[in-house]
């Protein structure tokens, strides 16, 4: 570790007036351990025109400065590697985007020409699937009268429906929605709100997305909805990308469980509050 590296970590969590004191202590430190910039110590003798008290004094600021130059150097050419960083995340996210939707492609392709060349019969094929599918018919519909519930009962019979393998009431059914401003919701809902299992897509505005574009600013929410209101263990995802995971009731948190940058590749998780 370099004397730049060790005073970085001395600076860590320090403010204006305690930094200048350790750089100010980091060059007497130098002095006394015989170490000089020959640099700053030539232009200390000129500017102090020989008078040693002077040019001491003058060795000190020039090099207290020269150190805070380089720190300034220094946290420049990180903040450019983060952004650059970051600039590469999104390129390599974009890249698998267009990867997954080429796959959908093809397999949507690959099955229209299964669903074609299982169209593609003789006309003695033809003759038999409408006998088969005339017969098959005729023997749902025996089956059905001899099912059939009373009139009486007819009411309850029909009050309830499956969906997607689970039960819902007449009025709780699976729909998109989308909203004026251009958000959207596909979920379960209930009397035309959210309830139940769906993502949210917010549309980005001003205050969830300062600058974004249409395409970059969505922020995501998926998991539970009680009357239109977040309510259950919710995913958030960010337009940045981070990751939150957090326990909603009735549209407010109550408990963060994880996080995740989008520096990394991993979710961190809060302790049980």
């Amino acid at each position: 570790m370099d004397i730049l590296e060790k005073l970085l970590d001395k600076l860590k969590n320090s403010d204006d007036r305690q930094r200048e004191e350790i750089i100010y202590r980091e060059v007497l430190l130098e002095i006394q351990n015989g170490v000089r910039r020959d640099g700053i110590w030539v232009k200390a003798l000129v500017d102090g025109e020989g008078d040693k008290n002077k040019v001491e004094a003058l060795y000190i600021k020039y090099r207290a400065k020269s150190l805070h130059d380089e720190i300034k150097k220094y946290n420049s050419r990180g903040e450019r590697k983060k952004r650059e960083l970051l600039r590469k995340e999104e390129e390599l996210r974009k890249e698998e985007e267009l990867k997954r939707e080429e796959e959908r492609r093809r397999e949507e392709e690959r099955r229209r020409e299964e669903v074609s060349k299982s169209e593609v019969i003789s006309p003695s094929q033809n003759v038999g699937f409408i006998k088969g599918t005339f017969i098959i018919s005729l023997g749902i519909i025996v089956v059905f009268l001899a099912i059939k519930p009373p009139t009486n009962q007819s009411n309850s019979y029909n009050e309830k429906h499956t969906l997607d393998d689970e039960k819902y009431t007449s009025d709780e059914i699976i729909m998109p929605i989308i909203y004026s401003d251009g958000s959207t919701y596909n979920g379960k809902t209930k009397d035309g709100l959210r309830d139940g299992r769906g993502v949210y897509r917010q549309y980005p505005n001003e205050e969830t997305c300062p600058g974004c574009s249409e395409k970059e600013g969505f922020t995501t929410y998926d998991g539970e909805w009680m009357n239109d209101k977040l309510n259950g263990r919710i995913t958030i995802t960010e337009p940045d990308g981070t990751v939150r995971i957090g326990q909603y009731k009735n549209g407010k948190l109550i408990n963060r469980i994880a996080i995740k940058s989008p520096l990394s590749k991993t979710f961190y998780f809060y302790s049980e509050e």
